[in-house]
C-alpha cells in the first residue's frame, strides 16, 4: 500500500504559524478598540457646549397710566351763542402779555413767604428752549403789540375782553370756568422784569384779599419764563373781593422776562373751584408757546 502525499491533520508546526497569525489579529483588534474609545473621550470632552438660551422679553406694561382730563372745548353752538355772566375775577390796569404757563411740580422744600411789598425770589430753573428758526402755521387769531411781540390763541377756547397797543387780556370762553390770562409790555429801557413783576404783584394785592405767596410743595413755579425766555415770578394765592368779605379761593400766577426791546409781564388768575390747575395751566402752555419777543419774530 503506498503511502498518501499529504497527511489528513496539519502538521505541529504549521499549527503554531495559525495560532500565532489569530493572537496578532486579537490584539491589533484589542489595540483598536482603544484608540478608538481614547478619541471617543477626547472629542465627548473638548465638544463646545450648547449656547444658553437668551431670557425671554420683558412683559410691556399693561396700558399707559391714566392721564388728568384737560379744560372741555366748546361745541360751535356754544361759543356762538352768548352764556351767563361769570362770577368776577379780578383783573387790574392795563393787561399783561401772556407767558408760559407755569408747570406745576412737587418740590422738596417750600419757599418762604414774600414780605407785603416785594415780589418772591425767582427760582432757578433751566434755559428755555429756543424758538423755531422758521415761521410757523397759523391757526388760531395773532395778537401783536406795538413793541413787536405776538402771541396767538385758540378764539374757540379764548375770549379778548381786553386789546390794547401793548396789552391783551384773555379768558376761557366756557360756562363755569373763571380762567384770566393777562400780558402786557413795556419797551425794555423803561422796567426791568423785576420792577414789572412788583408792579403788578402790586396791583393783584390792591384788587384780591389775602394775597401771599403759595408755600404748598406740590404746586410751585419750578422755572419762571415768558414764551421761551427766563425770567422772575411766582405763585400766590389770594381770595375774590367782595362786599360781603372773601369770596372764593384764587390761584395767581405771575411771571416777567424781557429782551433787547421789550419787558413783558403775564398773570394767570384762576378759581380754585372751575377746573383742576393743571388743565388750566396746559391751556395756558398752549397760548404761552406761540409767544415770541421783538426780536424773534420772523417777518
Amino acid at each position: 500500500m503506498s503511502t498518501p502525499s499529504t497527511p489528513p491533520y496539519p502538521l505541529r508546526g504549521e499549527t503554531h504559524a495559525r495560532l500565532g497569525r489569530g493572537a496578532t489579529i486579537a490584539l491589533f483588534a484589542g489595540v483598536m478598540v482603544v484608540v478608538l474609545g481614547v478619541a471617543a473621550f477626547v472629542v465627548f470632552a473638548l465638544r463646545t457646549p450648547d449656547p444658553v438660551p437668551a431670557c425671554p422679553p420683558e412683559r410691556a406694561p399693561c396700558g399707559a397710566p391714566p392721564t388728568e382730563p384737560g379744560l372741555p372745548r366748546p361745541s360751535p353752538s356754544a361759543v356762538s351763542s352768548p352764556g351767563p355772566a361769570r362770577s368776577p375775577v379780578p383783573t387790574t390796569g392795563p393787561t399783561t402779555a401772556p407767558t408760559t404757563a407755569p408747570t406745576t411740580a412737587p418740590t422738596t422744600a417750600p419757599t418762604t413767604a414774600p414780605s407785603p411789598t416785594a415780589s418772591p425770589a425767582p427760582s432757578p430753573s433751566p434755559t428755555p428752549t429756543g424758538p423755531p428758526a422758521a415761521p410757523e402755521l397759523r391757526e388760531g387769531e395773532v395778537y401783536r403789540g406795538a413793541l413787536g411781540f405776538e402771541v396767538e390763541f385758540d378764539p374757540g377756547l379764548w375770549r379778548a375782553v381786553r386789546r390794547e397797543a401793548n396789552s391783551l387780556e384773555l379768558t376761557v370762553d366756557l360756562r363755569g370756568f373763571d380762567v384770566f390770562l393777562t400780558i402786557r409790555g413795556v419797551p425794555a429801557r423803561e422796567s426791568t422784569p423785576r420792577q414789572l413783576l412788583d408792579e403788578r404783584v402790586g396791583e393783584l394785592r390792591r384788587d384780591t384779599l389775602g394775597l401771599a405767596e403759595d408755600t404748598d410743595p406740590d404746586v410751585q413755579v419750578l422755572g419762571p419764563a415768558v414764551g421761551y425766555r427766563s425770567g422772575v415770578g411766582g405763585i400766590f394765592g389770594a381770595a375774590v373781593d367782595t362786599p360781603q368779605g372773601p369770596g372764593a379761593p384764587l390761584t395767581i400766577v405771575v411771571m416777567a422776562a424781557a429782551d433787547d426791546r421789550a419787558t413783558v409781564v403775564v398773570s394767570i388768575v384762576a378759581s380754585e373751584s372751575s377746573a383742576s390747575m393743571r388743565a388750566v395751566f396746559a391751556e395756558v402752555d398752549r397760548v404761552m408757546n406761540s409767544f415770541r419777543f421783538p426780536t424773534e419774530v420772523h417777518s
